[in-house]
């Protein structure tokens, strides 16, 4: 800035001050919940373990993960509002649900089924199971 008041302009310094209020770490774009790329990141994870880590899933397994974690998150989002008592269609829950079941599937985990099954004995157990004359 200069001072008009001498023959010679001079710069005027302006001295800034810190605000005392805080500044935000990090900026959401996009308009997405706060946490949400954790999320999605912990999900493509765990599907990446349970088909037996990275160097077991093809670039297109991993397609099929992330087309399936997006499903997750918008389901669970969709599901949240509904038991806010927020106005939902069942039938976009239902179909959303239906077609996160199937790309789950795609991928080889039928998570639903894994929970009803009974435990798998061990390969001594079953002969001994067998030699006594036990069912399969």
């Amino acid at each position: 800035m200069l001072k008009l008041g001498s023959n010679l302009a001079k710069p005027v310094r302006q001295h800034r001050t810190m605000s005392a209020q805080p500044q935000p770490a990090t900026r959401n774009l996009g308009g997405r919940p706060p946490g949400i790329n954790r999320r999605r990141k912990e999900l493509v994870d765990g599907y990446v373990t349970a088909l037996g880590g990275p160097d077991r899933v093809t670039p297109l397994q991993m397609v099929e993960i992330e087309r399936a974690a997006g499903l997750t998150l918008l389901a669970q989002e969709m599901r949240a509002k509904a038991l806010r008592g927020e106005d939902v269609a069942i039938t976009d829950l239902t179909r959303l649900e239906g077609t996160l079941d199937r790309a789950t599937r795609r991928l080889g985990l039928n998570i639903g089924a894994a929970a009803h099954r009974e435990p798998v004995a061990d390969l001594q157990s079953y002969l001994a199971n067998k030699a006594a004359g036990g069912g399969p």
